[in-house]
């Protein structure tokens, strides 16, 4: 089984609003030592479980799956497009509707900070790598957890495909990470160099197996993995694209250092951590992100890197828990500073818990004696006992609560827009009926399903909408045929074999209020069901096409709907069917 995760939960790969449960944190660095002395009180023990289960549940894909190549045309070479970069065609010249691939190379790309282009999603690398070092730190520790050689046999699989086999390993640089693209020729940003700042949880896992002694950590994996690293860090401590994000306030440092432990630089990585805190660190704790789209999302995400950093310096001999600031603030200070403002303050509620596990690191690191860390947390997620920081953020109080494992909700990346824990789980832990829910809200998805699935391949993506005239007073239902037959155009075409039951598709629409509102207004989401026919798309049958639309005479923009079609095995009641289903990415804007 295939399976990625996004920060709301595990996904199925190719389908970011497909929600199972349990998170993948932006990073985390963990000292070996502390998780394999086991010293773990009996609060911990559902945090153990949610991260064995995870465990069970989480593969990657290696980097040559992926369907669009490179400029180089070697699927071997790392891919992403940048995800804030937009299509503008008004200077392409073209005079007919353009296919994705003339719109990707013929028309200009053009910024819009913090709104995210779904189509980037098409090319999953990304996504492929955070699935993979999730993999590789969730089964270390559940190795260690449990005993259990499966798990560090897990982990040492998808090192082995990612870093070692000459049939599926990445090549050791980023030069095609976060392209831009459009006319001439398209290579990657400094940005792109993010794309790995996972790294660090991929170190913690390595570490655990390697110093642990696990059976399943070869000699023959130790060397190669050293080799491909070696020649990664050449990469990126002298090419121009990795010096200019050094330069930047990110995850650059932690990646950097994180990789000279694993090759025993010790004495490189604390040079690394120190230029880190005596450099960008000085005038890093400032307001500097609240001009920007999403300024809570950003706090925490560097909130994140910078505790990072101080746990890797730690673990090298530099201590800058206590290290302030030109303007004479801590990482406990900007923290502390984080905590006054809301997600929603800034509409930003997909967002809340990328602070929570920043949160519990500060209180683990310079205590909680009154309690006001663990407060907070009780006060924005009951279940945080149970999720999986929790067993590394030691000591931290449970204030109270007893945290059953975290099946689903509240972690954090911003792939969706907010939690749905309680009655999800439950639908979640019986696989009691099909069912699949959207609700498209600022440009992101809050998905939650209660499929079981035991496979997942993706097949195809379309962009649907995109010719549609925005008209004043259209209808839903004028709408709903005009979208239904270009669904049915781009559709049956598709050479698919798959026989399925029912057919589902989901999607969401831009609502304005005027043509210069580029917000969102009324969440809009219908589903079109297709019954007892093949996936070649025969006669439709719409059962319910709009699921919530507010009572308003809106502009309605029929673009930026973007539909996977998956094919899934699910169970529901009785045995396993085969079915097939449509799914939207990532409303945009």
């Amino acid at each position: 089984m295939k399976l990625l995760r996004t920060g709301l939960g595990l996904v199925l790969v190719g389908t970011p609003g497909l929600v199972l449960g349990l998170t993948s944190y932006a990073n985390e660095f963990i000292t070996p030592e502390f998780f394999l002395a086991k010293n773990w009180s009996d609060t911990t023990n559902n945090a153990q479980d949610t991260i064995v289960q995870g465990a069970k549940q989480i593969a990657a894909e290696a980097v040559t799956s992926k369907t669009v190549m490179p400029p180089t045309n070697n699927t071997h070479d790392y891919l992403s497009w940048g995800p804030y970069y937009w299509p503008d065609c008004a200077k392409a010249g073209n005079t007919t509707q353009l296919t994705p691939e003339q719109v990707w190379t013929t028309c200009e790309y053009i910024t819009r900070d913090g709104l995210f282009n779904p189509d980037v999603r098409q090319v999953n690398d990304t996504g492929m790598f955070q699935a993979m070092s999730d993999s590789v730190f969730f089964n270390s520790m559940a190795w260690v957890i449990t005993g259990d050689d499966t798990y560090a046999s897990n982990a040492a699989k998808e090192i082995n495909t990612w870093f070692i086999d000459p049939a599926t390993s990445m090549t050791p640089n980023l030069n095609y990470a976060q392209v831009k693209r459009g006319p001439g020729s398209q290579i990657g940003q400094h940005t792109g160099v993010l794309d790995l700042k996972c790294m660090s949880k991929l170190v913690s896992g390595v570490l655990m197996l390697r110093n642990g002694s696990a059976p399943a950590w070869t000699g023959e994996l130790d060397s190669g993995l050293k080799t491909w690293v070696n020649s990664y860090i050449g990469w990126l401590t002298t090419n121009e694209l990795a010096l200019q994000e050094k330069a930047a306030t990110n995850f650059y440092f932690n990646q950097l250092a994180a990789l000279q432990i694993l090759v025993d630089d010790t004495a490189g990585a604390k040079k690394t951590i120190q230029e880190y805190f005596e450099g960008i660190y000085q005038g890093q704790i400032s307001p500097l992100e609240t001009a920007r789209t999403r300024p809570y999302h950003y706090r925490a995400y560097n909130l994140a890197a910078m505790i990072v950093n101080a746990r890797i310096g730690e673990y090298v001999g530099y201590d800058a828990w206590q290290l302030k600031t030109k303007d004479g603030a801590t990482i406990q200070d900007a923290c502390n500073y984080a905590m006054t403002f809301t997600a929603a303050q800034s509409n930003e509620t997909s967002y809340d818990a990328e602070l929570y596990p920043n949160v519990a690191a500060v209180a683990a690191i310079y205590g909680d004696a009154d309690g006001k860390y663990s407060k907070w947390l009780a006060s924005r997620d009951a279940s945080f006992p149970g999720q999986p920081y929790f067993l590394w953020d030691q000591p931290l109080s449970n204030a109270g609560l007893t945290g059953a494992p975290a099946s689903g909700g509240n972690s954090n990346t911003p792939n969706t827009a907010g939690g749905n824990t309680g009655s999800n789980n439950a639908k979640q832990a019986g696989c009691k009926k099909d069912y699949a829910r959207l609700a498209c809200m600022h440009g992101h998805v809050t998905g939650a399903s209660g499929f079981c699935v035991t496979n997942v391949k993706l097949l195809g993506t379309s962009r649907l909408g995109a010719d549609l005239p925005e008209r004043g007073k259209e209808s839903r239902e004028s709408f709903a045929r005009q979208l239904r037959r270009q669904i049915l155009l781009k559709f049956a075409r598709m050479s698919i074999s798959v026989r399925p039951t029912r057919l589902v598709l989901l999607a969401c629409a831009r609502i304005r209020r005027s043509p210069g509102d580029p917000g969102w207004s009324c969440p809009f989401l219908f589903s079109l069901s297709l019954t007892n026919v093949g996936c070649q798309l025969g006669f439709w049958s719409v059962t319910r096409y709009i699921r919530r639309l507010k009572p308003c005479n809106w502009r309605i923009g029929g673009y930026g709907i973007v539909i996977s079609y998956i094919e899934i095995l699910r169970t529901g009641r009785g045995p396993l069917k085969r079915g097939c289903g449509f799914l939207y990415h990532d409303c945009g804007r």
